[in-house]
């Protein structure tokens, strides 16, 4: 008879380990899968039985996670067979084990061999080959202890029951605040990680003794702990989600690992997670127009320099002529661009209900009335996730795709084609002599430091990524033109729509950002010439003479 009488999981780096204690003592070996994998597996992959103090049989194999019904193979002494079971590890009845009892942070010793080991037979009809081998159990630790031997916090009116042994996957965070005690509400929360099937909220923040703690909740209830702050916190469950209080440093990015039994085996998962509080900081947040707090569906340009979450705000460049662009400095050299890529465009008119977005996150972006990019210097940190409300370009870019003369020439006044990789015209056709020149392969025979990537209505992807182009810029002829602008032998507007955002999917699927020159949308020739403070702010040349003004 196959009867379970006792039963201790533990857990270490993701993986889940079951020991069993059985009835009786007709059964050799377990193994974590069917008996026809058993039955043409290694030998050295059956979990042999170990004698107890109570003379009974014990068993450790590894399972893929709880509330799930799991094939386990058992070998009959007696038949010289092996025989399916199924089991079911009720996440609702584990009852965490306060002390592992040896002494060493809870780690289980590995299991002795038996006095006298049962040689396996085989089953008289073999089962067929290639069967998917179950690799060797790792050592787990006991839940309850630490490294040190503490049983961990049980206060639930702060964080989560919690071991103080992460195998240092997680550093401490600083999560003292001067704020007085209390609950409050987020002003912003952002995250990343995972594939993005799960989502990640928080509605609520702690203040106790001094100390912040964050409630996550996770969309889905197959999440068993979260690891933070040197710590593991254990879930709560409820409605199809799982719930973790944890420590956290407000308005930084804190590093998160969350352990989800939803896949095939147990599985850990690294996020990033930044909690908002302006008040932390001091300041009155102003949740209307904060980017960042999932209000950013700006259908013309700032008048003033919006609030972004994480980031002071500095000063404004000067525009006096022109009306499609803004831009906004905050503090470590991070510039706010934005761009109206509507303005005496066939975008102008069109009604809310006929468009027609990508579901990529970032393509959506582009398509947006008003584009946003966030300028960021090399080795400056910004607040995780704000790359779901901006377009994130480094800066200073040294490797740029230009589709356009126009634009060349714009780059040559501020002394920037050295900074050139590819552009949108063929050699040939080129009228910028140092491009030209640049084109041509060296006598040595190394490859052209310049080439040609494809018309701006047909750029050539595989050529960008080759040239490690780390930014395009297209003129505003790439955006869908009123027919009254455009001959019979051009593509409708609606083609035109197609067209450009075809564009977005495959620069966003790329990861290279591309920006819009909408230079020539603008109504007079000092609009035009203004459009040279946007490059010196993407190129880092905001000094530099013949600004246009």
């Amino acid at each position: 008879m196959f009867k379970v009488t006792d039963c201790v999981l533990t857990v270490k780096e993701g993986l889940i380990s079951a020991q069993l204690t059985l009835s009786g003592k007709g059964y050799g070996y377990l193994y974590s899968g069917t008996a026809e994998q058993a039955a043409v597996a290694e030998a050295s992959q059956w979990a042999p039985y170990v004698v107890n103090d109570n003379g009974g049989y014990m068993y450790t194999i590894q399972i893929s996670g709880l509330d799930t019904e799991i094939p386990v193979a058992a070998y009959s002494i007696k038949n010289k067979k092996w025989y399916d079971r199924t089991l079911v590890f009720q996440s609702d009845s584990l009852q965490k084990l306060e002390d592992g009892g040896n002494g060493d942070g809870g780690i289980l010793p590995n299991p002795p061999q038996p006095s006298q080991p049962i040689t396996p037979v085989t089953p008289t009809e073999p089962t067929t080959p290639n069967v998917p081998t179950v690799p060797s159990l790792p050592e787990a630790s006991t839940p309850g202890t630490g490294n040190n031997g503490n049983t961990g916090n049980t206060d639930t009116n702060t964080d989560s029951k919690y071991d103080s042994n992460t195998s240092g996957s997680t550093s401490k965070v600083e999560s003292t605040t001067a704020l007085a005690d209390g609950t409050y509400t987020p002003d912003g929360f952002k995250w990343s990680g995972g594939t993005g099937k799960v989502q990640i909220t928080c509605n609520e923040i702690t203040i106790q003794n001094g100390q912040a703690f964050a409630t996550l909740v996770f969309s889905s209830d197959h999440y068993q702990y979260v690891k933070a702050n040197g710590n593991t916190y254990y879930t709560t469950k409820g409605s199809g989600t799982a719930t973790a209080v944890i420590p956290v440093a407000l308005n930084q990015n804190n590093r998160i690992i969350a352990m989800t039994d939803k896949m095939s085996v147990a599985h850990e998962i690294e996020y990033h997670i930044y909690v908002y509080l302006a008040a932390a900081n001091g300041s009155d947040a102003n949740e209307s127009k904060a980017i960042g707090s999932g209000n950013n569906d700006s259908k013309t340009l700032d008048e003033e320099a919006p609030e972004i979450m994480g980031l002071e705000y500095q000063s404004e460049t000067k525009v006096e002529h022109a009306e499609c662009f803004k831009i906004y400095h905050y503090e470590k050299g991070i510039v706010l661009l934005e761009v109206d890529m509507t303005k005496n465009t066939a975008r102008e008119s069109e009604k809310e209900e006929d468009k027609k977005t990508s579901e990529d996150a970032t393509a959506k972006l582009y398509q947006a009335n008003i584009v946003k990019y966030l300028l960021v210097p090399e080795n400056v940190n910004i607040p995780v996730g704000l790359d779901q409300d901006m377009i994130l370009i480094n800066i200073p870019a040294d490797r740029a795709y230009v589709a356009s003369e126009e634009i060349l020439k714009t780059m040559e006044q501020l002394d920037l084609l050295d900074l050139v990789a590819a552009v949108g015209s063929k050699k040939k056709d080129c009228t910028i002599s140092e491009i030209a020149d640049r084109m041509s392969k060296g006598k040595d025979g190394k490859s052209a430091e310049v080439v040609y990537g494809g018309s701006y209505d047909a750029p050539k992807y595989k050529t960008l990524v080759k040239q490690k182009v780390d930014l395009a810029i297209f003129p505003a002829s790439i955006l869908p033109q009123k027919e009254s602008d455009t001959n019979k032998d051009t593509l409708t507007v609606k083609e035109q729509t197609e067209r450009f955002n075809e564009y977005t999917e495959k620069f966003a699927m790329l990861g290279i950002p591309f920006i819009v020159d909408c230079s020539a949308n603008e109504k007079t020739e000092l609009a035009k010439k203004e459009w040279i403070k946007v490059y010196k702010v993407l190129f880092g040349c905001e000094e530099a003479i013949g600004d246009g003004e």
